[in-house]
């Protein structure tokens, strides 16, 4: 059938209208359930990375746990803290004052802290990062390991008063200061998977960059409310 024009001519148009497809209820069903799936698919996902960050990271302590432990055991000292590293070890490496004490600002290349990679490195017990020279200033992304999740691996003797040596994991800034490289949900699952989950006791702990802010640790738990990077972890070498 054919409409007519206000003319009398057949226009070529039906009289009758298609009427407009529209979803009902059981498509939108359908596409809701599907975008579930997929969103449920991608947080499984995303949960599975983070589960792996976090088991490389460990496995990563462990390596440098074991490095330090083979060390001392061929050289009888701690890294950076061994007396006899230029003439034992290299002669790029600087000595320690061997008093079994890790010392030092921890990203200064001419401290006991900072040469405890330097010593690794030079007796081929890590891989993966430049020794650092005399007088040079330590560059984190050459002379410290990165870490598995975040920021880079640090070192020194104590935390919180109890004598290590204690790995650091956090940012690095370029005056050589330590910053928070981890959400306190990151820290908290680091401590659960392999600790005690406690940040204030055991091997593994945690601190923020001021602790009387409460954006780390609130009371004696990880303050999950926090999403910022507000948490530096730290991994006791010496079990």
């Amino acid at each position: 059938m054919f409409a007519l024009n206000l003319k009398g001519k057949r226009t070529g148009k039906s009289l009758i209208q298609k009427p407009l497809e529209a979803f009902g209820l059981v498509e939108i069903a359908i596409v809701l359930i599907i975008i579930g799936i997929l969103a449920s698919l991608g947080m499984k996902g995303y949960k599975l990375i983070e589960s792996a960050k976090v088991k490389a990271l460990h496995q990563q302590i462990d390596d440098v746990r074991l490095a330090t432990h083979m060390f001392k055991e061929k050289y009888h000292a701690f890294p950076g803290d061994f007396a006899g590293a230029q003439s034992a070890i290299h002669s790029n490496c600087l000595n320690g004052n061997g008093n079994g004490l890790i010392e030092g600002r921890n990203a200064d290349s001419q401290s006991e802290a900072g040469q405890f990679w330097t010593h690794l490195t030079l007796a081929e017990l890590v891989t993966g990062i430049e020794p650092s020279q005399s007088g040079q200033q330590l560059v984190p992304s050459k002379h410290l390991l990165s870490g598995k999740i975040e920021g880079f691996l640090t070192i020194q003797h104590s935390f919180k008063g109890d004598t290590g040596p204690w790995v650091c994991l956090s940012h690095v800034d370029s005056s050589g200061s330590l910053k928070p490289c981890l959400t306190p949900k990151q820290a908290a699952d680091i401590d659960q998977a392999f600790d005690d989950g406690n940040p204030l006791s055991g091997d593994i702990c945690a601190s923020g960059e001021n602790e009387n802010t409460g954006a780390c640790i609130k009371g004696n738990h990880y303050n999950l409310e926090s999403k910022n990077q507000a948490c530096m972890a730290y991994f006791k070498l010496s079990k």
